[in-house]
């Protein structure tokens, strides 16, 4: 093509004719990068899936911050750590089960949660989806001796806000001066 020359300046190439091809290109590659952040994201309706009629399973508890499984000290003995893990790899055991409803940004409803002999049964489970703050009032029943298992439901009585999605939860409590944090796949 004799008397074309290519001449590129910015994001326009001139090709010698009235187009603009490299910036059209490239505005609608920008325009797709964008379009989640134009859109935004809506809190309530992925806290009601990570929340309603879902089952949930310990994977860890530890302190905030840590990449341990569990915390320092909390067990006694290497007998008790072997004690808990092996109940934690039983499906029945350190399990959350939850249920609501959202009435205006804010879920509602119930938790269960069950440890190896001792549960907390029907609490009343509110959840803030803008604030990502969380209550649980609940009380345990039943005799629970294991050192994981007291500490699992204890920290879940504390839980004041979580993170998460519908595959991995983390909710936050305070032990003392400690924030702890109790980590969740969904079962």
């Amino acid at each position: 093509m004799k008397g074309m020359a290519m001449k590129k300046s910015g994001c326009m190439a001139y090709t010698g004719r009235r187009g603009r091809r490299g910036c059209t290109v490239g505005a609608l590659l920008c325009l797709a990068l964008l379009l989640p952040l134009l859109g935004g994201c809506n809190n309530s309706d992925d806290v009601e899936l990570i929340f309603n009629g879902k089952s949930w399973k310990l994977a860890r508890l530890t302190d905030d911050g840590s990449a341990d499984a569990f915390y320092d000290g909390l067990w006694s003995t290497d007998a008790q750590r072997q004690s808990s893990i092996e109940a934690l790899s039983q499906s029945g055991y350190f399990t959350v089960q939850t249920t609501c409803t959202n009435e205006d940004g804010t879920l509602t409803g119930t938790l269960s949660a069950h440890a190896i002999t001792g549960s907390i049964s029907n609490a009343v489970l509110t959840v803030d989806a803008s604030t990502r703050k969380l209550s649980i009032d609940g009380t345990i029943s039943g005799s629970e001796s294991d050192p994981l298992g007291i500490a699992f439901l204890e920290g879940l009585q504390g839980v004041y806000k979580y993170e998460g999605d519908t595959h991995n939860l983390t909710l936050y409590y305070k032990n003392g001066s400690k924030t702890r944090v109790i980590g969740l796949v969904a079962r």
